[in-house]
């Protein structure tokens, strides 16, 4: 075997694992949107695993949003739609930062559903770090941390008619 022949091969194992990663990462991604969507109860939350179909379902777990006073109530749909457009030559240098632009809304509208306070934070680190695909990261997160129903707290005491009573005063306006 010449020189060359080991290059070759040495290229075909390192392509074989960058193809083993990638497919790992995708798979990763995917069953967090998943684990989200399932925590939302949206239907058909087994579409995560399809490449396009992942950013419908992210739009379905943040629901409607409102980018510059205009209301999107079909989050999922337009998303969907701007991640297709990407795909078109010429225009996809446009459609990539529109698509790009109401990801980042999406992801911020979860973030602020899930993990309170911490919104504004998390979204700029996510943006820098994008290319490393950390929002995923973040959606296994609240995929595995299930969706924490927050239930309303009554205060303790008595009450009639929207006011706190004392019982010793209530008791003594029953004895006269």
């Amino acid at each position: 075997m010449s020189l060359g022949e080991f290059g070759l091969i040495g290229m075909g194992y390192f392509a074989a694992i960058a193809v083993f990663f990638i497919i790992l990462w995708y798979v990763v991604q995917s069953i967090g949107v998943y684990l989200m969507a399932r925590n939302e109860g949206v239907d058909n939350a087994f579409l995560a695993f399809v490449p396009i179909a992942k950013s419908y379902i992210l739009g379905e777990v943040c629901g409607p949003i409102q980018i510059l006073n205009n209301k999107i109530e079909n989050t999922g749909f337009v998303l969907l739609i701007a991640n297709i457009l990407v795909y078109i030559p010429v225009i996809n240098v446009v459609t990539s930062f529109i698509y790009l632009f109401i990801f980042f809304v999406v992801f911020y509208e979860i973030i602020k559903k899930h993990i309170s306070g911490q919104e504004i934070l998390l979204t700029i680190v996510a943006i820098i770090l994008h290319p490393f695909r950390l929002p995923y990261f973040i959606f296994i997160y609240i995929g595995l941390k299930g969706r924490e129903k927050v239930e309303k707290i009554e205060p303790t005491g008595n009450y009639e008619n929207g006011k706190v009573v004392d019982v010793a005063e209530k008791d003594i306006k029953k004895e006269k």
